[in-house]
C-alpha cells in the first residue's frame, strides 16, 4: 500500500495552487510585518491603546538597531489568552483576525510601528465586514494618540 503526500485535503485538483486559490482582495499598501519576540511585546504593551468590541490594539514604535532608521514595514503581533477559550476557538479567533488585517484595505498603520492585537471572545462571533472596518478604525484612531505623551 502506497501513501500519497500530495493528495488529500483539497491537494488533488490539477493545477491548483496556492495563488490561484486566493481571492483577488485588495491589500494594504503598508508592508506588513510579524512580531516574534516575547520582548517585542512587551514594549508595544507599553504604548497606546485603542478597545473595540472584538479586540484592543496596542500600538508602540518599533526599536531603532544601533543607529538604524525606523524601517518602512509595520510589525503586528497577536495575543489570544487561554481565558477567552478552547484552543479551536482561540486558533479561529487568531485566524480571523490574520485574515482582517490581511484583507484591510487602505490600512493606514505607520511604518516603523509595532502593533498588538489582543483578541476578546467577541472576535468569534462579529461579522467579518464589521471586523475589518473595526480595525481600520483602531488603527486610525490609534495613530492619533501616538502624538500624545505616553504615561511611564
Amino acid at each position: 500500500m502506497t501513501v500519497s503526500h500530495t493528495s488529500g485535503a483539497g491537494n488533488d485538483r490539477p493545477g491548483a495552487t496556492q495563488n490561484a486559490m486566493a481571492p483577488a482582495h485588495a491589500v494594504s499598501p503598508t508592508r506588513i510585518g510579524r512580531l516574534h519576540k516575547r520582548s517585542q511585546y512587551l514594549r508595544v504593551a507599553k504604548g497606546a491603546r485603542f478597545h473595540t468590541k472584538g479586540f484592543s490594539l496596542q500600538s508602540g514604535q518599533a526599536e531603532r538597531v544601533s543607529g538604524e532608521q525606523a524601517s518602512d514595514v509595520s510589525h503586528f503581533g497577536f495575543t489570544v489568552t487561554r481565558k477567552v477559550g478552547t484552543a479551536v476557538e482561540r486558533n479561529r479567533m487568531r485566524r480571523r483576525l490574520r485574515e482582517a488585517l490581511r484583507l484591510a484595505p487602505d490600512l493606514a498603520s505607520k511604518p516603523g510601528h509595532d502593533y498588538v492585537i489582543l483578541a476578546r471572545r467577541e472576535a468569534l462571533y462579529l461579522p467579518f465586514a464589521g471586523l475589518i472596518r473595526d480595525l481600520q478604525t483602531a488603527i486610525v484612531r490609534i495613530g492619533a494618540k501616538d502624538g500624545r505623551k505616553q504615561p511611564k
